[in-house]
């Protein structure tokens, strides 16, 4: 973590510490298009198919499949194929086609005229450069230079042959949509102010694009009536990108819902029930990673004075290599450490799935009990489920 101005380090994280905080898990740092073969490669090396050119336009809920069952969801693409599917998974993004099923004409929107450019340098360029070089030799290291309602973070990505920029900053209107080839001149202007070395990496940038910062509002549901359609995502959950959390975020989601989806196979639970199960667990997840993602931003972007230097204060510890109990630095605070970058999504859908199924069974012994010992009560003469539950004339729930 840097001041803007001057380049100066206000904070640090070790990120084998970070590593040794989470059990062992490794701290990657993937390029979309790295992401995107590895998932490919998965994909296809278990079995499944892949379609490409096809443009989804619509999913609806359609009839009862053949041999009975729950309803079917049809998919239908440009040029009018479709296919019929038990369970359609909407992991189609922040423009969502599949979410119209599930939240009809639900948009997402940027909350604030920030916006980010997103570029990428060459790291021999850098390493070349007597100014930059210095970002180069630090290298594998991802920084974040803290600016005036500003900020670049920089990271290397493709094994280190290049060096990933981000660069945060706010227009004069919101951004709703993504800009291509912006003039390299307005993001040298709009961030002249910044220290010489990463204003020089600044200099190579030949193409970049402005890209909008978007918010999904919080979703009444994630899956539809028919429990055919569920989201993931940012098609359930666009966040902003100030944590770099929102592949993560997805790909958390597709490992608890897959686990859930494991125990419908087996008979063990039934599609609504697993889908519930997904969206009670997954979805306050998801709601605090999205604030937490909008405050970073806020944190790295505050102006010079009082607010700015009680944030540098927090961070100072960890320059000296001490353990800190709280941090404004996210990346390196103990409570994100474990909360976020700890969580285990598989972990997780397992202790949910056994805390359904140990209710479903309570519930069972419950409405036996009620049949054995009290069968002789008419409807409604005593009320035994709020009397149970605690919400009747006081009670303590059994």
């Amino acid at each position: 973590m840097r001041c803007a101005e001057t380049g100066r380090k206000v904070g640090f994280t070790e990120f084998a510490r970070v590593e040794e905080g989470v059990g062992g898990w490794p701290w990657w740092v993937v390029s979309r298009g790295e992401l995107h073969g590895a998932l490919v490669e998965k994909v296809r090396g278990g079995g499944g198919e892949i379609l490409t050119g096809v443009r989804v336009t619509g999913v609806q809920s359609m009839g009862h499949g053949e041999g009975g069952g729950g309803k079917r969801a049809k998919v239908t693409a440009e040029g009018g194929r479709e296919w019929a599917f038990d369970l359609v998974v909407g992991a189609d993004g922040m423009n969502s086609i599949v979410r119209n099923v599930v939240a009809p004409g639900v948009r997402p929107a940027p909350p604030t005229k920030n916006a980010a450019f997103r570029a990428v340098v060459p790291m021999s360029q850098v390493r070349n450069d007597p100014v930059a070089r210095g970002i180069a030799e630090r290298s594998p290291c991802m920084e974040v230079w803290m600016g005036d309602g500003k900020y670049i973070i920089s990271y290397p990505i493709s094994g280190g042959k290049e060096l990933n920029l981000v660069l945060s900053h706010h227009t004069s209107e919101k951004v709703w949509g993504v800009q291509a080839d912006v003039p390299v001149e307005e993001v040298r202007e709009t961030y002249k102010d910044f220290e010489e070395g990463i204003r020089k990496v600044v200099g190579m940038v030949k193409n970049v694009s402005r890209w909008p910062l978007l918010v999904l509002t919080t979703l009444s549901t994630w899956f539809n009536s028919d429990s055919n359609v569920v989201l993931i995502g940012d098609a359930a959950h666009g966040m902003t990108n100030h944590m770099a959390q929102g592949c993560a975020t997805s790909m958390e989601d597709g490992a608890f819902l897959a686990r859930c989806l494991t125990y419908v196979a087996t008979g063990t639970l039934s599609l609504p029930a697993a889908l519930t199960i997904y969206e009670n667990a997954r979805k306050p997840l998801a709601r605090q990673k999205m604030m937490l993602s909008f405050l970073n931003g806020q944190i790295w972007m505050l102006s010079p004075g009082p607010e700015r230097e009680k944030r540098d204060r927090a961070m100072a510890p960890e320059v000296k290599g001490e353990q800190v109990i709280r941090s404004s630095n996210t990346y390196g605070d103990p409570l994100v450490v474990r909360e976020i970058f700890g969580y285990d999504a598989e972990e997780h859908a397992e202790k949910e799935v056994r805390r359904f199924l140990r209710e479903q069974v309570e519930e069972e012994l419950w409405k036996e009990a009620k049949e054995k010992f009290a069968g002789w009560l008419e409807e409604g003469e005593m009320r035994l489920d709020e009397i149970r539950k605690g919400d009747y004339r006081g009670e303590v729930k059994l």
